[in-house]
């Protein structure tokens, strides 16, 4: 007990600390915007008395001018970083890394920058060539576990909601989110093997004040600006959740080729890489019977993407995704959820869904309601490559008969058996 409360002082302190730091660094972004991109001059003087090819310990602050039209991903190849380096701010260059064959950059520094953290950077001609993590109290605090466990790399329905259970509850909704910086692509986080520290942090350091877009200040958005978004590794949209569930699945190690695409197509896009079966049904009805749902079905729609959890008997769904939602106060904010598509909130999915909310996600549920989606949203399958994707046996063994359960037994036997312990 005198450890474990060793431990939560120490987690306290650092994100307290790290508050802090973030708050300074916010102040500082403020600024920089009022100066703008006015004079080149004003970008370079402050890393003027920065010797050259030294390494300094720095807190990163973000992109310089951030929500200002000067910072859209068009100009990206361009942009200014801000980092506070012994209480001061120096912007600096942050070189882009290799061009692939279309010409593009790998951007593999910007991938690995999160405002507020810190960092080892080199310096050469004003341009930062290469960053260290320094890992805070936080990164190196093992204390966390979900509340659901699950076995990378193990190709069963079973293990695939087991591990889409996992981000329930701990994060939070980042448009963008899960996507690299450069937003092509999945990000570090989503070719990772369990839940990100980031993500955590992240949720552990908000509210139920969070919003995920302000609308008002673009500087102090976690909504991307210009069409990509820095806090990238903070959270997760619908297509980044997806795609980190699925790599988890597919995959043992860290690293490899990533999963996160457009939403709508991500149901299409699997059944072509042979792992299971596409079905759509276009009209004013596209599903004919509700039977056409499975555990682990991943149902793509024109700018969303969720899972299939189970089928209630009263045709109700129980899903998990990750989608903005109101707080108990209003603000816009979700994430990661288990939710219903269903008639009303006395249907089977609402019911059961908010019970599994409201008992095992308790911080979760202390901010937002448990949602509720209808059929004709969340089955309309308008684009081509919008439908229903349901995984083949050879790709995912079924050894428990989850396919064949509803969504109530679906649910009971997953934290009967894969409950954190």
């Amino acid at each position: 007990m005198k450890n474990n409360s060793i431990k939560s002082f120490k987690l306290f302190l650092s994100l307290l600390i790290f508050s802090i730091i973030l708050s300074s660094c916010s102040s500082s972004d403020t600024q920089s915007q009022a100066e703008g991109y006015s004079s080149q001059d004003s970008v370079t003087s402050s890393i003027a008395d920065v010797p050259e090819g030294e390494t300094y310990e720095a807190i990163y602050c973000g992109v310089y001018g951030y929500g200002n039209d000067k910072t859209n991903k068009d100009a990206k190849n361009t942009f200014k970083y801000v980092f506070k380096i012994d209480g001061k701010d120096r912007t600096f260059s942050v070189d882009n890394g290799k061009k692939d064959a279309s010409g593009e950059y790998s951007y593999d520094l910007q991938n690995r920058l999160k405002r507020g953290y810190t960092y080892k950077i080199t310096v050469k001609n004003h341009k930062i060539i290469d960053v260290e993590t320094i890992l805070s109290a936080f990164e190196q605090d093992d204390s966390f576990k979900p509340v659901i466990s699950a076995v990378a790399g193990e190709k069963t329905i079973t293990n695939l909601i087991s591990t889409s259970l996992m981000p329930v509850g701990c994060a939070l909704y980042i448009y963008g989110g899960g996507w690299d910086w450069q937003d092509v692509g999945s990000s570090i986080q989503a070719k990772s093997i369990g839940i990100s520290k980031d993500w955590v942090k992240f949720f552990s350091e908000q509210n139920h004040a969070f919003s995920y877009m302000d609308s008002s200040n673009h500087s102090e958005s976690y909504f991307p600006y210009g069409g990509w978004n820095e806090y990238y590794y903070a959270g997760l949209d619908c297509s980044g959740y997806i795609g980190w569930v699925i790599y988890n699945v597919m995959n043992e190690e860290s690293g490899n080729e990533g999963y996160v695409m457009s939403a709508g197509k991500m149901a299409k896009a699997f059944s072509e890489k042979g792992w299971g079966t596409f079905s759509k049904k276009v009209g004013s009805n596209p599903i004919s019977s509700i039977g056409d749902f499975l555990p682990g079905d991943i149902i793509s729609l024109s700018g969303h993407v969720w899972m299939c959890i189970g089928t209630c008997d009263d045709g109700s769904l129980v899903i998990a995704h990750s989608t903005p939602s109101p707080s108990r106060t209003g603000q816009e904010g979700g994430g990661v959820q288990l939710g219903a598509v269903g008639n009303s909130k006395n249907c089977e999915a609402y019911i059961l869904a908010d019970k599994y909310m409201k008992t095992y996600f308790k911080e979760w549920y202390s901010r937002y309601n448990t949602t509720l989606k209808s059929f004709s949203d969340y089955t309309n399958f308008k684009e081509s490559s919008s439908g229903i994707f349901s995984w083949n046996e050879s790709t995912l063994s079924d050894p428990d008969g989850i396919r064949s359960m509803n969504a109530e037994e679906v649910l009971k036997f997953i934290f009967n058996n894969r409950e954190a312990q």
